[in-house]
């Protein structure tokens, strides 16, 4: 899919874009958010962008006659302008290199019910033959086009997604010069859920966002599972919620920065421009830009306190009379929010969205519309915090390295905090993605808060946007000491590209994870700028960026985490 430019995914309803995305951060298409949670299943197309999904009936491999499968046609596909082709590869290929293969990746695994693959490939010229087979299909599918990529027909395959799971699929991509050879599988399980991203044009990065044009340089879109387009979720102008400047002055939301769904699946929490209030707005049909109905005057006060950083919610504490958002807080005089340090500790806060008090909107009362979630043990800064699904356990980033809520340099390690009734309690570090000879960050539970997914770095290192940040993967199970490398932070070797050195970052789950026989199958959509799309310059300067920027443009991939009786096993990425 071709999105505009930044990448900050929500599976489901995926936590996104850092507070400085409207600043001018570097990073371009956006990020998704997700809040893991399940209500209704994913729409397959059109407006209707749902934020959830259900546990279903796994749907095993369908049957053929005589278990041979008739899926591919048994002549070859042959586009416009390829006609000719076929006489070209009556003879055996040559012996030099073959194109380099981007898709699908070599071992990955796609969703019985995912978008049709697409077969992509650089280098080379000519014409391309392009030979798809596996045991059980009776004949092989060839393909002749002059292009360099491929989509597979849709009825063909819905047939091969239903007959051929859990089955290698073997693809030839062949020129005269060589051939280059590549395989995947279909998973007997689906993935669920919606994905919402931050989208921004990269040649606007470092705009005032007081000009308003730049409230139409970013925006939230979205898509359903097997959509093969998006649509518009949320744009600035749409967002009927008031926010304030520093001075507590009221003024019209300017920026969508780092975003949540709630629990409900209805709504984006998210982060605004400075001085970093937080907005909620509808991004459903009918109440897209709405204001959230049980938002109270108190509630606003809390959610117009400016210093806020990334929230979190609860399925748990997501209920009348009890709806709740946990976020981090550099505010340190809630009788003076217009003065504070950009650098300061931020602390993990609760927010009562339906606070019967105060009733003016400038006035906060620390216990009746927000406090401090007590974090014994641990006296440094917290940052991107997630709340569990199954209990009232949250992650997160405890850091030395806080700047205007982000991450930015110093020591960080994830831990973990119970939130005991909005209390707090003991923080201990998570094993596994506590080494201090690492930056561990930007966790994610998965549905069933069995694993956290988690970027990391070597000690020291600025983390926000650093092309060396690579995802990993941890169990909460007691006696794991160690975490899991994702395959998915890999490009193709012969794409020239590698990490460290791509940006992989801001994964969030599917909302639902399958078992298949002895195996339970999560699936992941992170961020990266792998892509083969040149960075983009913008000139527009700011004090953190006085010469302009150039900025690289990310892109969404989906990728699956399996865990078994050998433990923890994970697979190449697949490019969305």
């Amino acid at each position: 899919m071709n999105r505009r430019s930044t990448t900050r995914p929500l599976f489901s309803a995926t936590a996104l874009a850092l507070s400085l995305a409207c600043a001018g951060a570097d990073v371009n298409e956006g990020a998704p958010i997700g809040n893991n949670t399940g209500s209704s299943g994913g729409t397959g197309g059109g407006p209707n962008v749902n934020f959830g999904g259900q546990m279903g009936t796994i749907p095993f491999a369908l049957p053929c006659a005589g278990d041979v499968c008739e899926d591919f046609p048994e002549k070859p596909i042959i586009e416009p302008g390829a006609e000719g082709a076929v006489a070209k590869f009556s003879s055996p290929p040559g012996s030099g290199a073959g194109p380099c293969v981007m898709e699908p990746e070599e071992g990955s695994m796609f969703p019985s019910n995912w978008l049709r693959p697409r077969v992509r490939w650089t280098g080379g010229s000519g014409p391309t033959e392009i030979r798809i087979s596996t045991k059980r299909q009776k004949h092989p599918l060839v393909v002749y086009t002059t292009k360099n990529e491929w989509k597979m027909p849709a009825d063909i395959w819905k047939n091969l997604s239903g007959h051929n799971r859990n089955e290698t699929i073997d693809v030839e991509v062949r020129q005269e010069s060589g051939v280059s050879k590549t395989s995947f599988t279909v998973a007997f399980a689906t993935a669920e859920g919606s994905m919402v991203y931050w989208a921004a044009k990269p040649s606007e990065v470092g705009k005032d966002p007081a000009d308003k044009s730049a409230l139409e340089d970013s925006e939230l879109r979205g898509f359903a599972v097997g959509d093969e387009s998006t649509v518009s979720a949320l744009r600035i102008p749409q967002i009927e919620q008031p926010s304030r400047e520093q001075s507590m002055n009221p003024r019209p939301v300017r920026c969508i920065g780092c975003h949540v769904a709630t629990p409900d699946g209805q709504y984006v929490a998210f982060t605004d421009h400075w001085p970093w209030n937080t907005a909620i707005a509808g991004v459903k049909p009918g109440i897209t830009g709405k204001k959230l109905p049980e938002l109270s005057d108190g509630g606003l006060s809390a959610v117009n306190r400016p210093w806020g950083g990334m929230m979190t919610f609860s399925a748990r504490h997501w209920v009348k009379g009890d709806r709740t958002m946990v976020l981090t807080s550099s505010l340190q005089n809630p009788t003076q929010p217009w003065s504070t340090d950009n650098k300061a500790k931020a602390e993990l806060m609760w927010y009562d969205l339906e606070s019967a008090t105060p009733k003016d909107p400038k006035v906060t009362m620390d216990g009746a519309q927000f406090g401090k979630l007590a974090r014994a043990g641990d006296t440094r800064g917290a940052a991107s915090p997630d709340w569990a699904n199954t209990s009232d356990t949250i992650v997160y980033a405890s850091t030395a390295g806080n700047l205007d809520g982000r991450l930015e340099v110093g020591a960080t390690d994830l831990y973990t905090v119970p939130y005991g009734d909005r209390k707090g309690g003991n923080a201990l570090p998570l094993p596994g993605a506590s080494d201090p000879g690492f930056e561990e960050f930007y966790p994610a539970f998965s549905p069933d808060d069995n694993l956290v997914v988690f970027n990391r770095l070597p000690a020291g290192q600025k983390m926000y946007a650093n092309p060396n940040a690579e995802l990993f993967v941890v169990s909460t199970r007691a006696g794991n000491t160690s975490s899991v490398r994702l395959k998915a932070n890999d490009p193709p070797t012969c794409s020239g590209k590698k990490s460290p050195g791509i940006n992989n970052h801001w994964a969030r789950w599917s909302p639902v994870h399958q078992v298949v026989g002895e195996s339970t199958i999560y699936w992941l959509i992170f961020s990266s700028n792998r892509a083969d799309i040149p960075p983009v310059r913008s000139e527009y300067k700011n004090p953190a960026m006085p010469n302009g920027s150039t900025v690289s443009v990310s892109q969404l991939y989906l990728t699956a985490v399996m865990v078994d009786e050998s433990g923890i096993r994970t697979f190449p990425a697949i490019y969305m």
